[in-house]
């Protein structure tokens, strides 16, 4: 039985992890502008062979309000995921700034229990929805983010470097609406 246990996040600070993945296609965004308007389209492109990319990223970053974080744990007690979530009280949304399972435990529902934390503390906290960012090269997470309800909210196409375009890696966010009746995606 898997177990999502609320950590002390201060015990944690600046702990580093490397997020790594695997990934065969790509969204490619396609940007049109004139002066009646302008757009951003993306469309599912493959690479000419299976990618391999990371990163890394360290927990309580000082820019975060009031994060919390959450460990998953295996019936042995071994540390096998994590969620951290921040507050944006300027706007009330809760944001997941880190979200791992480790490679050995994915596709066993362990994501989704830990996101499944993440909204049950936006119902109970009163916020209106949940956001996060992931990469338009990372296939595999927004497929789990659009299975568990989330939708594509925009993009930075400059967020990481000035050529996220041509790396195939554009920054896009996601939301997830507390009030699912009212759907925010059509």
């Amino acid at each position: 039985m898997i177990e999502i246990v609320k950590q002390n996040i201060t015990e944690h600070t600046g702990e580093t992890y490397r997020f790594e993945y695997q990934t065969q296609h790509y969204f490619h965004p396609a940007v049109t502008q004139s002066a009646n308007g302008f757009s951003v389209s993306f469309e599912r492109c493959a690479f000419a062979s299976k990618e391999f990319r990371g990163f890394e990223s360290a927990l309580n970053q000082p820019f975060l309000e009031n994060p919390s974080l959450f460990f998953a744990y295996d019936e042995q007690k071994r540390h096998i995921g994590l969620i951290e979530l921040s507050r944006e009280s300027w706007n009330n949304r809760l944001r997941v700034s880190n979200l791992l399972v480790f490679p050995s435990v994915r596709h066993q529902g362990v994501g989704t229990m830990l996101m499944n934390t993440a909204k049950h503390i936006a119902r109970t906290e009163g916020f209106r929805g949940i956001v996060l960012e992931t990469q338009s090269c990372n296939e595999n997470a927004i497929s789990f983010y659009l299975k568990n309800g989330f939708c594509f909210i925009g993009c930075d196409l400059c967020a990481y470097s000035d050529e996220d375009i041509k790396k195939h890696e554009v920054r896009i966010e996601l939301f997830w609406k507390t009030n699912s009746c009212e759907p925010l995606c059509v």
